[in-house]
């Protein structure tokens, strides 16, 4: 249990004001203390420090009102960051502002006659030179922030990824250092979605949620009171791995299924969604349900999350989905009047990890400065 002190409600006050600024821009002092449950006073302290450091700014309201009028804070339209998508071979970076909105975005197909490090190497200096163009003033920076597809591991600056086996060879922010004299972290994408999930859905905070993205691989994360927890080796929510009683994998089987879902709205020149209706689709749909719901079941019986929170493959489904898993893990548990976990499909217009890397570093350069 993690011992109480200033160091720590401090910075935790500063997460709660940051959010609430982020949340609602053009907000007073007094809005931001009732929104992030502080006083007055700790909302004036710690905003001296954010205009010091220029992460905000004030403009006074124009009203009708007799008397002062108060102050409304904003972030700044200075500062930004990037956000350094690896979890594919077709690498991205999405530039962004304080308040998490994508300004532009950088993306690169990945050339196979040249290997893995030259590819990274090749796109860094476009980033580079992707910054210079937009006018970034390097100085203004917070740093970029790095989505893996496996856990980052500090101590070889690397991350085991089986899928992409030449990523396990790289020293991920040594590389990203011969270009860019800045702050750089590095996270898996399961647990910078957790955080975006967590952020985003405050009606979950005091529970748990489990987060589920499925897409080529099956990767998850835990949400515990607010708090992200990733397990040994980063792999709380791996059910991917999980074997069903047809021998096969999740992440196979879904992945397998997802394919001839695709191929068959393909043929009919239709979404994937409008295949609820189609009599052809019903048997591969019926599978992936039946599969995602045993899997979702067990992770309920062993977490008891107050809700399930998927994305990937799952959003193109629908809101169909959601109830056809709901009708399949809600009556089998047992004792009856236990809390059924609510069923969402959750994703913002940019992917949960992307924004979830934007908040982890904001939160850590807002905590440094202070």
């Amino acid at each position: 249990m993690k011992k109480l002190n200033v160091s720590l409600v401090r910075a935790r006050n500063i997460v709660e004001i940051t959010n609430a600024i982020a949340e609602h821009e053009g907000i007073s002092r007094a809005e931001i203390a009732e929104r992030a449950s502080v006083s007055v006073m700790t909302v004036s302290n710690i905003m001296e420090v954010l205009l010091r450091n220029g992460a905000v700014y004030e403009t006074e309201r124009r009203t009708e009102n007799v008397g002062r009028n108060p102050a409304l804070v904003y972030f700044s339209r200075t500062k930004w960051m990037m956000v350094l998508d690896l979890t594919e071979l077709n690498f991205s970076c999405n530039f962004m502002s304080l308040e998490l909105a994508p300004f532009d975005v950088l993306n690169y197909t990945f050339d196979n006659a040249v290997p893995y490090a030259e590819n990274l190497e090749r796109f860094l200096r476009q980033m580079q030179t992707r910054g210079e163009d937009l006018n970034l003033r390097s100085g203004e920076c917070l740093g970029i922030s790095v989505c893996l597809p496996s856990v980052y591991k500090a101590e070889s600056d690397s991350t085991d990824c089986l899928r992409i086996p030449a990523l396990s060879q790289i020293p991920i922010k040594a590389t990203i250092r011969k270009f860019f004299d800045c702050t750089v972290i590095a996270s898996a994408d399961a647990l910078l979605a957790g955080i975006a999930c967590n952020a985003e859905l405050k009606q979950y905070a005091p529970y748990s949620l489990l987060y589920l993205s499925i897409g080529k691989t099956v990767r998850g994360a835990l949400v515990h009171e607010g708090n992200v927890v990733m397990g040994t080796d980063g792999y709380a929510g791996d059910l991917g791995q999980m074997v069903l009683s047809c021998g096969e994998r999740l992440e196979s089987r879904l992945l397998r299924l997802y394919g001839e879902l695709e191929k068959l709205a393909e043929s009919k020149q239709i979404k994937i969604e409008a295949l609820w209706e189609d009599p052809d689709a019903a048997d591969t749909l019926n599978s992936y349900v039946n599969s995602l719901g045993a899997a979702l079941y067990n992770a309920v019986c062993v977490f008891s999350p107050r809700g399930i929170v998927l994305d990937g493959q799952c959003v193109n489904l629908g809101s169909r989905l959601t109830r056809r898993l709901t009708d399949y893990i809600h009556p089998r548990i047992v004792p009856e009047n236990r809390r059924k976990p609510d069923v969402i499909i959750h994703s913002y217009p940019v992917s949960n990890a992307i924004t979830g890397a934007g908040i982890r570093l904001r939160e850590k350069w807002i905590k440094e400065m202070s």
